[in-house]
């Protein structure tokens, strides 16, 4: 009878299968499909390391590992990410939450805790277009009460994993769902808005076959910016901007050497002042945010 491996044996045999595919960060990869597999946090996966595994899930732990060799992200195989401190639920359906994109959900949080402060007793309304998972307008509902948020999005796949990532934040109630592509529009019985947010798809349709292997498994319609990389900040724009309180916000997320051109389409609607590009930790611009006149 072969003696039962250890969690740390399994573990260094999945990171060695990683490491030769060649990737950089096997051994950290590795652990959280283990601890997946087998339901341990942090703490317990390693005060179990020594431990003997009674029923090593081997063959479920190498169908992980060669559907991540295949390319597949790792956050499908998890089946979940974190994102400004939240546990996200994301699958195939939908866009995998950046880290970068905190930047826009803080930056946005910072105006809408100010309005919150000076008008305690009104409810604020957010528009998040293109919500995907709901990593931006949950996150926002999360950390402001005050928030009642609408996602939209055409795909019906990421409104049910958005409903289900409602329900795990505790915000189901302020929470509404439209299954809809912002090119026919903004509902209007769902307006009007303090706040519009959106990270919409801006990447060049000629380099999306230059991407990673694992950035193309993700849905083509949440990186398909068009030719230029802007067709959605002129719809977002065009279609939003009847739907935004005097006042009111649009911010949204921007790719790399996009601020100018994305200001100039703020700036040629003439609904807009106080246009303000921001910065990521990296020094990249990274988002745009536009007050309505």
């Amino acid at each position: 009878m072969n003696q039962a491996k250890t969690l740390n044996e399994l573990w260094s045999e999945g990171a060695a299968f990683l490491e030769d595919w060649g990737l950089e960060d096997a051994r950290w990869e590795c652990r959280l499909l283990l601890s997946k597999l087998l339901g341990l946090d942090g703490v317990n996966f390693l005060l179990g390391l020594h431990r003997p595994v009674s029923d090593p899930p081997t063959d479920r732990l190498h169908e992980l590992l060669e559907r991540r060799k295949q390319g597949e992200p790792l956050q499908y195989l998890i089946g979940t990410v974190n994102f400004m401190g939240f546990e996200f639920e994301v699958t195939p359906d939908v866009f995998i939450p950046r880290p970068e994109t905190e930047i826009l959900v803080e930056s946005l949080i910072g105006r809408v805790r100010l309005k919150a402060r000076d008008d305690v007793s009104t409810a604020i309304h957010v528009l998040d277009i293109g919500s995907g998972c709901g990593n931006i307008g949950l996150s926002v509902a999360r950390l402001v009460p005050q928030v009642t948020v609408t996602m939209m999005d055409v795909s019906r796949g990421a409104i049910e994993v958005a409903k289900r990532n409602a329900v795990r934040l505790g915000v189901s109630q302020r929470t509404h769902f439209v299954e809809q592509d912002v090119r026919r529009g903004v509902p209007l019985n769902e307006g009007p808005f303090d706040y519009v947010v959106s990270n919409p798809p801006y990447i060049r349709r000629n380099e999306i076959p230059r991407l990673m292997p694992e950035v193309r498994r993700e849905p083509r319609m949440a990186l398909d910016g068009g030719d230029d990389g802007l067709d959605f900040y002129r719809v977002i724009i065009e279609r939003t901007l009847p739907s935004l309180n005097t006042g009111g916000c649009l911010a949204g997320e921007i790719g790399w050497g996009q601020a100018r051109a994305v200001v100039k389409l703020l700036a040629l609607t003439k609904g807009f002042y106080r246009i303000e590009v921001i910065k990521d930790y990296n020094g990249i611009e990274r988002v745009v945010i536009a007050h309505k006149i």
